[in-house]
């Protein structure tokens, strides 16, 4: 008998314990996919302290954020709502390198520079299921 058998891989009666007994159980797998609708315009923020997200887009679900690659620092980011970002405290993106963050809601995320100020550019996007 094959283990798995139909579109939504339902299996059949299988001995789990080995004690001659079966168990029946499902196991669904599959796969969604999503692609990126950008919601709202593009947006450059200067960060040096602590600060939020500038003016999230209504909608947006993740923001995707670059560090400029002339900077010659990064910025720190939190996304739990109860850590301020700090120049030593954060998740790290360095100068030239892109995070996309989904949090909700992504007025959770703190963002500051490591030092002196940071230009950084952010896309608000949310995810829609393919039909």
């Amino acid at each position: 008998m094959s283990l798995f058998s139909g579109r939504d891989r339902t299996a059949g009666n299988v001995d789990f314990k080995g004690d001659g007994g079966s168990s029946a159980f499902i196991l669904s797998v599959g796969a969604i996919t999503a692609r990126p609708t950008v919601v709202g315009s593009h947006q450059s923020q200067d960060v040096s302290t602590a600060a939020g997200l500038q003016t999230i887009a209504s909608g947006a679900t993740h923001a995707l954020i670059s560090v400029d690659v002339g900077e010659t620092v990064g910025i720190r980011f939190t996304e739990d709502g109860s850590t301020t970002a700090s120049a030593t405290e954060g998740h790290e993106i360095s100068p030239g390198q892109a995070v996309e963050i989904a949090v909700d809601p992504l007025s959770d995320v703190s963002v500051c520079a490591i030092s002196g100020t940071v230009t950084i550019q952010i896309s608000y996007r949310r995810y829609d299921v393919a039909a």
